[in-house]
């Protein structure tokens, strides 16, 4: 066999080696928050004005870690029927934007009090939860 063949096939067995790792990245599902411990617990109005005063501090504290806000529900956007959205009321012109875990089916409406679990994923005009669940 001569080298121009070794290395052809050489090169394609690395592009197929890492065209299969990056097929099961992309695919690997996500870890929830449901067992995941909860790093601090607080208000959607004290989550939200922490933020607002000083976004790069409340980063440092909140950012990609899974904390527990409670608030009451301003609303519920169904148009994921599997995983809604819910935003909590802060007070302020923003509020707690949280993207539920596809399953979550507890029923919930308007106007309730409610405990939310999630990871923080940042401000953009709101906070923004993801993976969120609400807690008993």
């Amino acid at each position: 066999m001569s080298t121009k063949k070794i290395i052809f096939f050489a090169v394609v067995i690395v592009c197929l080696a890492v065209a299969a790792w990056g097929y099961r990245m992309y695919n690997k599902p996500r870890a929830g928050v449901a067992d995941q411990q909860t790093d601090r617990t607080l208000s959607a109005a004290e989550l939200y004005r922490l933020y607002a005063a000083n976004e790069h501090a409340a980063d440092s504290m909140f950012l990609g870690k899974v904390i527990a806000v409670s608030g009451v529900v301003q609303s519920v956007d169904q148009s994921q029927p599997n995983a809604p959205t819910i935003l909590l009321e802060t007070g302020a012109a923003g509020t707690i934007n949280c993207s539920m875990q596809p399953g979550d089916s507890k029923p919930i409406k308007q106007g309730m009090q409610l405990q939310v679990k999630g990871k923080c994923t940042g401000f953009l005009m709101d906070v923004n939860l993801v993976d969120a669940i609400v807690l008993p």
